[in-house]
């Protein structure tokens, strides 16, 4: 059970979650020896939601997560998932194939939907930390799933910007990142991966459906396997032009049949740096590369990586 709390406070813009469960999960990168996602240690897991055998032999699992920010019984209302993503814990992103990334996007299409249809539940985000500074605890492969009875008030207020950016310009605030070409790294079969007007982050990149679309749930097989091919090029030329770096990866989705204001998108978020001070006073973060010039450095690596296909 979770007895955490959480915080809503919209006059400061602050939302956050006590868990102090959390504290006592295992950390391989301090020293904790046992991957509980390994399948010789199966029985470290409690509950399997869902298991799927891809066609090249990997299994996929959405297992309960052990040391949840949330809870069905607790006070903070929600689910909390792990999508164990390969059974191979040496098996690194950017080792997947297009068919892998095809079978996880659909896992977790899947599951947003179960989720998102709940009558308690009212958000759900998907996320990935891969590597120690991106959060990640354990170094085998997977992402999580945190769905959620109260909104974080900071998510609400970034959907009513959302809104009412689409009712005051019958646009599209999402759209108008597709129009800047200057900006686009990669297109493929109605996706574009490309860098934000205002990447917060160096190398910081977005993958966006061209189609007017709000959440995964409203993804068909042919959305699905455009966007493994062009997720499984991006995750292999950031390990190539980066190396072993940590990164986020964070499912921007709006809510359950409704939201059509609202756009799907992936954000990438290598973490090359720190947040300091100034970022954390301000929530305003220095950018030391400049967009155009990151898109030019994106689109050599990427012609490199296809030389070596």
């Amino acid at each position: 059970m979770n007895d955490g709390m959480m915080y809503n406070d919209e006059v400061l813009g602050i939302s956050s979650i006590l868990s102090e469960n959390r504290r006592t999960r295992p950390n391989q990168f301090l020293g904790a020896s046992l991957c509980p996602f390994c399948l010789e240690n199966a029985s470290e897991i409690e509950i399997v939601r869902n298991a799927i055998v891809t066609e090249e032999g990997d299994k996929i699992q959405i297992v309960n997560n052990k040391y949840p920010a949330c809870s069905e019984e607790g006070i903070v209302y929600g689910i909390h998932d792990v999508i164990i993503e390969t059974q191979d814990h040496h098996k690194k992103p950017e080792h997947f194939t297009k068919v892998h990334w095809k079978v996880l996007l659909q896992v977790i299409r899947d599951r947003w939907i179960t989720l998102s249809k709940m009558p308690r539940i009212h958000f759900v985000q998907v996320f990935k930390n891969e590597g120690e500074r991106a959060g990640a605890s354990i170094g085998h492969p997977h992402s999580q799933i945190i769905a959620l009875e109260e909104v974080p008030c900071t998510i609400e207020e970034h959907y009513k910007k959302m809104e009412a950016y689409f009712r005051q310009t019958d646009k599209c605030r999402i759209c108008k990142e597709i129009e800047d070409k200057d900006l686009s790294v990669l297109e493929q079969d109605g996706w574009q991966l490309c860098v934000p007007e205002g990447a917060s982050v160096p190398y910081e990149t977005w993958i966006i459906p061209k189609k007017h679309i709000s959440n995964i749930g409203q993804m068909d097989e042919a959305d699905l396997e455009a966007l493994a091919y062009i997720t499984e090029q991006a995750i292999k030329m950031n390990r190539q032009m980066l190396g072993e770096i940590s990164y986020n990866m964070c499912f921007m989705n709006g809510r359950y049949e409704q939201d059509e204001h609202y756009h799907f998108f992936i954000k990438i978020l290598p973490r090359t740096g720190q947040f300091a001070g100034f970022e954390l006073a301000t929530g305003c973060t220095i950018n030391v590369v400049n967009p155009k010039t990151q898109k030019d450095i994106m689109k050599k690596y990427l012609l490199d990586l296809k030389g070596g296909l």
